[in-house]
């Protein structure tokens, strides 16, 4: 399923482009030179390719918002932009919040007369760890070029031009543990990307540790954990669709074993399973063209990269190894890599398959919209030999047309939140949260709802609803 990762579709209508998703994919490639400059050096070849896409990024987000600058403030764990969070580089941004922080920066301002030149030496300031009694100030006198300030990093909770303050009113005092547990299974992910980048051993511990704690976290609230993992952002290393898909695998799972061990075994194959892409060539893994022949067999070695690199450390689950092997073998001896004989492929690996496949085809990506899960479901249940059959009608179960986590709105006129499916995969258990107006419901206030029980079947869903990013980040 790579293509769908880095090929267009040419039938597909272009996504619509708002300032919150430029800014967003802007920081995704300052993210990706940040890990880059680790791996090579701050003026590689790939990390300038980055430096010039923030630019260009840079330069639309300016015509679009009719502003000389964009400016992005950090407020503790968020990104915020136009004094709303951006949720998808909040989440894949965690190095960078850091970084700020250890200046003691609460922001970053881009005037569009910024050019790669100024990114490198602000790239090479913020990878450095202040002296004592240092701050931001210190890079800000070395981005100056006389009297002009093309970038710039802000003070902590200062109001900038573009009205954003440190901390946005709609998420002071909110429950943040889901978006923390992304952003460190993120963090943890863009390590490993170095680790094995530069040769390093792979630490598994930290690895099996984020797979229990999203195990926990779906076992005491479900909703909040699969509500972040439907988030459409597609950041430039795919860290996210590995979340998502140890997030959509580690459900799944559950309603097949209650053995934790287990599960966590298949949470932690799932965080590993696209380990190889490290080890394809940056400006293949990232082409925004139409891959070559060539191009295409090489990412159709990730899987082999990573069983190789996960077979050189002694500790490795071999669930992981198997799943990070056979994740794009089908049944039938079908898919890749191609082995000269057919083998039994493990159930993680089946589940593991399964969900890659549902994530890319229902996530949003820069060239497409996302598909319903109805529609993903058709196609998989077409691909003769693809998965186990009877496991792939589980999961359609399991993950129900509107899956847990999804914000919907009934027939009646009321808003409600999916909690979990019933035997009718069209109508699950939902929460109620808002009244027939519109208006929000108070935690007593609100109801759960069986859709599926003959006296609601009065009620139906109409239509599947997107999220306001404060309510996805506020929803634990």
């Amino acid at each position: 399923m790579d293509d769908l990762f880095f090929n267009r579709d040419p039938d597909e209508p272009d996504a619509p482009r708002t300032p919150e998703a430029i800014v967003t994919e802007l920081v995704d490639n300052l993210v990706a030179s940040l890990i880059n400059a680790r791996i090579y050096w701050t003026n590689h070849p790939r990390v300038l390719a980055s430096l010039q896409t923030v630019i260009s990024l840079l330069q639309e987000a300016c015509v679009k918002t009719a502003k000389e600058s964009v400016a992005v403030a950090v407020s503790t764990d968020f990104l915020v932009f136009d004094d709303r969070p951006l949720l998808g580089a909040s989440i894949a941004a965690p190095r960078l919040i850091k970084a700020l922080d250890e200046w003691s920066s609460g922001g970053l301002k881009l005037s569009k007369s910024a050019t790669v030149a100024d990114l490198e030496v602000l790239l090479e300031a913020i990878r450095a760890a202040p002296a004592e009694g240092n701050g931001y100030e210190q890079i800000n006198e070395k981005l100056r070029r006389g009297s002009r300030q093309p970038i710039e990093l802000l003070p902590v909770y200062r109001e900038i031009e573009d009205g954003v303050e440190g901390k946005p009113p709609e998420l002071r005092g909110k429950c943040v543990v889901p978006l923390q547990l992304y952003q460190s299974a993120m963090d943890l992910l863009q390590g490993l990307t170095v680790s094995v980048s530069t040769g390093k051993t792979i630490d598994f511990a930290p690895i099996q540790t984020h797979a229990e704690l999203m195990l926990q976290r779906l076992e005491s609230n479900e909703g909040a954990l699969m509500n972040l993992a439907r988030q459409d952002h597609y950041d430039a290393f795919t860290f996210g669709h590995s979340v998502r898909v140890s997030v959509l695998a580690l459900n799944f799972g559950r309603s097949l074993t209650k053995d934790s061990g287990a599960l966590i075994q298949l949470g932690t194959a799932a965080l590993l399973h696209d380990v190889g892409k490290a080890m394809v060539p940056f400006e293949v893994l990232h082409s925004n063209k139409a891959l070559s022949a060539e191009e295409r067999a090489e990412i159709c070695r990730h899987p082999e990269y990573g069983a190789q690199i996960l077979l050189d450390h002694e500790h490795c689950d071999p669930h992981a190894i198997s799943a990070t092997f056979g994740h794009h073998c089908a049944h039938g001896h079908r898919g890749y890599p191609k082995t000269l004989h057919e083998h039994r492929v493990s159930m993680v690996t089946d589940i593991v398959g399964i969900v890659d496949v549902f994530e890319a085809l229902t996530a949003a990506r820069p060239y497409k919209r996302p598909m319903s899960p109805v529609r993903a479901y058709r196609i998989m249940m077409g691909m003769e030999d693809k998965f186990d059959r009877r496991l792939l009608k589980r999961f359609i179960q399991c993950n129900g047309i509107h899956p847990n986590g999804q914000l919907i709105q009934l027939s009646s006129g009321e808003r409600a939140r999916v909690m979990r499916q019933t035997t009718d995969i069209a109508a699950p258990i939902v929460k109620v949260e808002t009244d027939r107006e519109g208006n929000f419901l108070l935690p007593t206030e609100q109801w759960d709802l069986d859709l599926s029980v003959q006296s609601t079947q009065v009620f139906h869903v109409t239509e599947q609803l997107a999220e306001d990013p404060a309510t996805l980040v506020s929803s634990a």
